[in-house]
């Protein structure tokens, strides 16, 4: 985690439902003052209804509560409406004003101060996030780029304690979205904003989140920083979701998984005799010429630039073995080879469905 950092948005036991059906069940989260926080997880698993809420635009059930900077802006006594809670939103689609200029869609939200005041905030953002030059264009002259760049600068111009963005890049071509994503974060680190940004991306939510709070179906799978949170999932769905990885169902005994391709140790609570699940990431494994390690073969290969995909069947698995190698790979289609493994890159769990809290 981030260590003791203050945090600028609480939430407790936050809940949603619609027609009965449960979107967002006890949430619980601290986000950290001055951080970018991504709520990551796959369509439907309540990510936007959060946003949402924690924005003022819908309510959550009652019973949850929500603190912003320190001060209830919703529970069970209170409302704090959207407009006077000091948040921005940034919208998927930019939603910019077509038949204003730059300079006036980023006055817009400015109405309640004087011109001068106006114009002052306005050439604040303007020179902080470079757009002097676009001020008197009307969006649609605006490239995808530019009109990211001028929705941004639209929602910090209030100066809002927190900055809420929905998708911000998914409407971006790739190569673009990658520029346009460095440019955001550098903005946001530079003036220190809060941000917390929705993504379905795991790659994106790594390279962008100095926390990542995994969403599963309404509820959070798992909160930490990049690294804890790929290298220390808590389960099968947190390791499969941050990145492509193995599968191995195994026996455990004595502190370890038994799978026909090598034993593994876990710190895992399960009696010897249960059935546990190894989770291993491709670039745990590697190959050498037949005969140095596990028998196996290739069976297919794909070159995607910076890596090579490499298929493998080994003896007695019924499934094919993935691995990624960024070195050249001599061994073609069919060979016999030799097949390599890196504990640190392989994870352990209980077996789908097994609680070891609920045994009797």
């Amino acid at each position: 985690m981030l260590g003791n950092l203050a945090s600028a948005l609480e939430l407790e036991q936050v809940s949603r439902h619609f027609d009965g059906r449960s979107v967002l069940s006890d949430i619980s989260l601290a986000i950290p003052s001055g951080r970018i926080t991504c709520l990551l997880g796959q369509s439907g698993c309540g990510k936007s209804t959060l946003l949402r809420i924690i924005s003022g635009v819908d309510r959550p059930d009652p019973g949850g509560r929500i603190v912003l900077n320190g001060a209830e802006v919703a529970g069970p006594t209170c409302f704090v409406e959207p407009e006077d809670r000091r948040i921005g939103f940034m919208f998927q689609d930019y939603a910019l004003f077509p038949h204003l200029t730059v300079a006036d869609n980023l006055a817009f939200g400015l109405r309640h101060l004087s011109g001068p005041e106006r114009r002052g905030r306005v050439t604040e953002v303007v020179e902080r996030i470079g757009l002097a030059h676009l001020l008197d264009r009307h969006p649609h002259s605006l490239s995808g780029g530019e009109q990211q760049r001028v929705a941004l600068a639209r929602a910090l111009a209030p100066q809002p304690d927190i900055l809420l963005m929905d998708e911000p890049f998914s409407n971006l071509d790739q190569g673009l979205r990658e520029r346009v994503r460095r440019e955001t974060v550098d903005i946001l680190r530079k003036t220190g904003t809060t941000a917390i940004i929705v993504t379905h991306d795991p790659q994106e939510a790594l390279a962008v989140g100095d926390l990542i709070v995994l969403m599963r179906a309404g509820r959070i799978e798992q909160v930490g920083t990049p690294f804890e949170i790929y290298d220390q999932p808590c389960s099968a769905y947190a390791a499969e979701f941050m990145g492509p990885c193995n599968r191995l169902t195994g026996l455990w005994s004595g502190g370890r998984i038994e799978t026909p391709i090598g034993t593994f140790p876990a710190d895992l609570d399960l009696p010897d005799g249960t059935l546990a699940l190894a989770c291993i990431r491709p670039q745990a494994l590697s190959i050498r010429p037949d005969g140095q390690g596990i028998s196996a073969r290739i069976l297919g290969k794909t070159f995607t630039g910076e890596s090579e995909q490499i298929d493998i069947m080994v003896h007695p698995l019924a499934q094919t073995l993935r691995m990624h190698s960024h070195v050249r790979i001599p061994m073609g289609i069919g060979d016999r080879v030799s097949l390599q493994l890196n504990g640190a890159q392989i994870h352990v769990f209980p077996q789908d469905g097994y609680d070891p809290t609920n045994q009797t």
